[in-house]
């Protein structure tokens, strides 16, 4: 019994193989959010465009389920932001947010920073400490830039 090698066969596969496996490297890589697609949503919330930031954080996010870094968490916190500012102006629901949101549970998210400023005078990103009681407590507030809306709030005790 004589056993022949199809070098055929091996150099197909051997091609296949390669194939697949650039082509895997390259969609690996294609699944990550850039500095570039995170800034490119930037114009659109200082606009208050929710719906055109929302939309494109959305596919952002969809596109890179298994991105883990810090500029996935940023884009997760810009879309709930932008759905945030869409159920103030109407164009979602309540019950849709709810539903949008809960599948970020677990998830990285990367809040922007909290300037120290006083928040009468900037409500839309602002951080506030205030002595109660001996105490001191803090709040951030996140609003629209008309400040009649808030779409963030954290208490500090």
């Amino acid at each position: 019994m004589q056993c022949k090698f199809n070098y055929n066969l091996f150099s197909m596969k051997l091609r296949i193989t390669l194939f697949l496996l650039l082509f895997s490297g390259t969609l690996i890589s294609a699944q990550v959010i850039t500095y570039d697609d995170f800034r490119s949503v930037i114009p659109y919330l200082q606009k208050e465009d929710f719906k055109t930031a929302f939309d494109k954080t959305d596919k952002l996010l969809q596109q890179t389920v298994n991105d883990s870094s810090d500029l996935r968490g940023i884009v997760t916190y810009m879309n709930i932001y932008s759905a945030a500012g869409m159920v103030f102006l109407d164009q979602m629901s309540r019950e849709d947010f709810g539903k949008h949101v809960t599948k970020f549970v677990g998830q990285r998210l990367v809040m922007p920073g909290h300037p120290c400023i006083d928040s009468t005078q900037h409500s839309y990103n602002s951080l506030t400490f205030v002595k109660n009681g001996g105490q001191f407590q803090g709040f951030t507030m996140t609003s629209n830039s008309a400040k009649t809306c808030i779409f963030c709030f954290e208490y500090y005790n």
